[in-house]
């Protein structure tokens, strides 16, 4: 085995071996706790521009960075739901497709399989996944009602109900417009 193999294998084993939130803390990139969220426009399976300043600071925002091929984003999606149906009434969702290796047929198929609640963009241009700094797919930047970030994280680990609940008591307040 060459060496860098041999990196790669012990880096694997070391994440296997501690919990995923210690891995996905050391993902390099993405946005920063605390700063306002970008506010871009992605495009819909329609090919229509959704502008994310029409969600962002009324209330929480879910983004979900996802594939439909990626493994830890399937892994992920019963979280997701779970998390929709107990908070929709108080968060917006939002999962932009990343599109890599993608069509819209594709996705379209894969919608109608899984039938998850979020509204769904298809970022072909890589707008959002750019003005995010996304470095993976299965990333999940959560944006408080006062419109900064005020989570992210990547893998399927995540607790994406208690972080919610954390964001939802903290009540931070709508920004103005």
């Amino acid at each position: 085995m060459t060496s860098l193999g041999t990196t790669t294998l012990i880096a694997a084993f070391l994440c296997a071996a501690v919990p995923l939130r210690r891995c996905a803390a050391q993902v390099e990139g993405g946005p920063v706790i605390g700063d306002p969220a970008p506010v871009v426009a992605v495009t819909d399976l329609d090919g229509k521009l959704f502008d994310l300043g029409t969600v962002l600071g009324k209330r929480p925002v879910v983004l979900e960075f996802w594939a439909t091929w990626c493994v830890p984003c399937n892994e992920l999606m019963p979280k997701v739901d779970s998390a929709f149906a107990r908070y929709n009434d108080r968060v917006s969702f939002v999962g932009i497709n990343v599109s890599l290796g993608e069509t819209p047929e594709g996705v379209r198929a894969w919608l109608a399989r899984h039938k998850p609640g979020f509204q769904v963009l298809y970022d072909s241009a890589g707008t959002g996944a750019r003005a995010y700094d996304i470095q993976a797919t299965s990333t999940i930047v959560i944006i408080g009602a006062d419109g900064r970030v005020a989570y992210t994280g990547v893998g399927s680990a995540q607790d994406l109900s208690n972080v919610l609940g954390r964001v939802l008591a903290a009540g931070t307040q709508p920004r103005s417009n």
